[in-house]
């Protein structure tokens, strides 16, 4: 059986709990592809949190600003835990 091909590209690091995903545009086929763009994206998972980044530092930057939401938990009485 064949395994499904993955298109959110290759991993080239992790900031604050996401995935920073390069995918390269290519034009051609075979021996005459050639790469003509790059885009970064920002994972989590298998989800796309948010695309279209063309620098690394530029996406690193954004995933340092993104919040991760915590898990609350909450008491019979109310009261909030951690």
């Amino acid at each position: 059986m064949a395994n499904k091909k993955s298109n959110s590209g290759k991993v080239i690091g992790h900031v604050n709990g996401f995935t920073l995903r390069r995918k390269d545009t290519v034009t051609g086929y075979d021996k005459d592809a050639k790469v003509t763009g790059t885009t970064i994206g920002i994972y989590r998972g298998k989800k796309l949190v948010e695309g279209g980044f063309n620098n690394k530092e530029r996406a690193t930057a954004r995933a340092n600003e993104l919040n991760i939401p915590k898990v609350v938990k909450l008491t019979n009485t109310g009261q909030v835990k951690e």
